[in-house]
């Protein structure tokens, strides 16, 4: 099974985005964890970091066509 970050596992709000993550090599019950994020407003904000991915690859978030694929690829 691949441990990758998939685009259903995305939800973004405003100013926030949480990830799903499945599982890491060091997670020993495999249970995954999620994460959230707040927008900084600065020039390396992961939130519009995020957005501008999913502005020009619509398709790989929940209910698109490649949301089951890795989401950074």
């Amino acid at each position: 099974m691949t441990k990758d970050i998939l685009g259903d596992g995305l939800q973004m709000g405003d100013s926030w985005a949480t990830i799903r993550i499945r599982g890491s090599k060091t997670d020993q019950y495999n249970i995954g964890c999620v994460r959230t994020v707040h927008a900084t407003g600065g020039p390396l904000c992961p939130v519009a970091a995020l957005r501008a991915l999913l502005k020009r690859f619509p398709n790989r978030v929940r209910g698109g066509t490649e949301c089951h694929k890795p989401l950074f690829r």
